[in-house]
């Protein structure tokens, strides 16, 4: 009697979204800090899961730390699947990239994506006078973040630590997703080998306790 082979267990998915501000100082301690999320994130899931656990970049790939944040997971599981989210046409957006090498490594990352998707359709300008750009710029960054506080399973925010400026910055959509009880790690860009971890109510995997990791948590 021929052997039956027992079914293949298929990953979970675990969709890792990310906010933070543009310009960043201290990016290699950044990156190492982000690494140990990482860790503690896996630590926390392995002890909840039944299945095994892959990983999901969701990110705009802004500059700064959206971009960090994919490269990292990327670097960190070859498997990672990458999807970007662009908070206008690819026109608009490319407006926002400082220069030529911004452009290209956003280009690089966007080729990396398994999927992609812009939240507008259409070219701002088709839809808004001029005097009212900045505003729709700004509401639709705000989307975007929303888009991903929704839409992920855990969110990674590196954060100042200073007050919300306006719409659609950092603190906002870093209360926004404690807000709708998303699960979150901060990471403070003033002192970047600190994180702080909060639980949320969305995700069943990120409730067990780290214990290998808990002490590197603020």
């Amino acid at each position: 009697m021929q052997k039956v082979q027992p079914p293949k267990i298929l990953p979970f998915r675990l969709t890792i979204g990310v906010t933070g501000h543009r310009s960043l100082e201290n990016t290699e301690a950044l990156r190492a800090t982000v690494q140990r999320v990482i860790d503690d994130l896996l630590a926390r899931c392995q002890g909840a899961a039944l299945i095994p656990v892959k990983l999901c970049a969701l990110s705009p790939l802004a500059e700064g730390a959206d971009r960090l944040v994919a490269q990292e997971l990327l670097r960190r599981d070859p498997e990672c699947l990458l999807k970007a989210v662009l908070p206008m046409t690819l026109e608009d957006y490319l407006d926002d990239f400082t220069d030529s090498a911004s452009r290209r490594e956003f280009h690089n990352l966007l080729a990396a994506s398994r999927f992609s998707v812009a939240l507008r359709q259409r070219p701002l300008r088709q839809d808004y006078p001029r005097e009212k750009l900045t505003e729709a710029r700004i509401q639709a960054y705000e989307d975007v973040g929303k888009f991903i506080v929704d839409h992920c399973d855990v969110l990674i925010a590196l954060w100042d630590d200073e007050p919300a400026r306006g719409k659609g910055g950092t603190a906002a959509i870093k209360k926004y997703a404690e807000q709708q009880g998303c699960p979150l790690y901060i990471i403070y860009t003033v002192n970047p080998l600190i994180f702080k971890f909060k639980q949320g109510r969305r995700c069943n995997l990120c409730l067990v306790p780290s214990t290998e990791f808990s002490n590197r948590a603020i």
